[in-house]
């Protein structure tokens, strides 16, 4: 049942014209029903439409229609193009994507998670990352001048002796631990 309310301007919206329609019968009296979606001679009647463009709906923006409550919006805009997008070159950063899995044809490789911390970054001083080796549950990572490892799915905890424990974790990329020596890829 529609209802006629009074609203300001500052928390709605125009949503559209409503098109109310007066139906005339045209043959003998007989009268359609007016659904705009068949066509006009179905059975005999002929439909003649007259509008009335002063009736517009309104939408209410505001939830319980108050000045600071939520509004409703557009929400998160996924696809924006950039009018000049540039490129950045990080020579010492990991990122991790989504998995893949031959096996139950998931491909998520392409799925960069801004929700979640996916990106680890090793010793610029080192110089820039050459290769990369998976060993078992570790990740080794060869820079020009230095040899690390990367834990994956877990952590490292260092209590105040110096020692460390690894520990299960929700980061993908834990801690990255340095070899010693100076051992590089590049030396």
């Amino acid at each position: 049942m529609a209802a006629t309310i009074e609203v300001k301007y500052f928390n709605s919206f125009l949503l559209k014209n409503q098109e109310r329609s007066t139906v005339l019968g045209i043959l003998g009296g007989k009268v359609w029903n007016g659904s705009f979606g068949i066509p006009q001679a179905i059975g005999g009647f002929q439909q003649q439409v007259t509008e009335d463009p002063s009736v517009w709906y309104i939408e209410e923006s505001r939830i319980r229609a108050g000045y600071n409550n939520t509004s409703t919006d557009y929400g998160a805009r996924a696809y924006i193009v950039e009018d000049e997008p540039k490129s950045s070159i990080k020579f010492n950063g990991l990122i991790y994507s989504g998995i893949f899995n031959s096996r139950t044809s998931i491909n998520q490789t392409n799925v960069f998670s801004v929700a979640e911390e996916i990106t680890k970054s090793v010793d610029p001083a080192n110089g820039s990352i050459q290769l990369l080796y998976a060993e078992d549950t570790n990740l080794i990572v060869f820079q020009e001048g230095k040899v690390s490892r990367a834990l994956i799915d877990k952590d490292a905890i260092y209590s105040a002796e110096g020692g460390g424990a690894v520990t299960n974790s929700n980061l993908v990329i834990g801690t990255i631990q340095p070899y010693g020596g100076e051992h590089g890829i590049g030396t």
